[in-house]
């Protein structure tokens, strides 16, 4: 998935760089081992209903939001970003986050290690 770019209402300039945009990427196999799941599904009913884990959710955007060229975001750029910023980050990172959980489980390997009782081939 590349990465999705969220332009800014007004450019925010810090010393001598001019921001104009932030940048949001896909998580990677590292922030979901050291994060888990933001988003869950809960049952009630027979309905089935998303939950988000918005502590995960703000671990994710520390990790996946980028202002230019920087590995991680200018708080201040953040900050001058305001709610609007905030709201459209977490659109794109759950976003994300549905579409890595639909493609979970999809994919048939090709070669297999072990029996179907989990124990290793002979």
């Amino acid at each position: 998935m590349n990465p999705v770019r969220i332009p800014l209402e007004k450019p925010v300039t810090i010393g001598t760089k001019v921001y104009d945009h932030v940048k949001v990427r896909a998580p990677t196999y590292f922030d979901y081992m050291d994060i888990g799941e933001a988003l869950s599904t809960r049952h009630v009913d027979g309905e089935g209903f998303t939950v988000e884990h918005l502590d995960r959710l703000k671990a994710y955007a520390e990790r996946c939001v980028t202002t230019g060229d920087d590995e991680v975001a200018e708080p201040a750029v953040l900050i001058a970003g305001g709610f609007k910023l905030a709201r459209r980050v977490h659109e794109v990172l759950c976003d994300f986050l549905y579409r890595l959980q639909e493609g979970v489980g999809t994919t048939t390997p090709t070669t297999s290690s072990s029996d179907s009782a989990g124990r290793p081939a002979t």
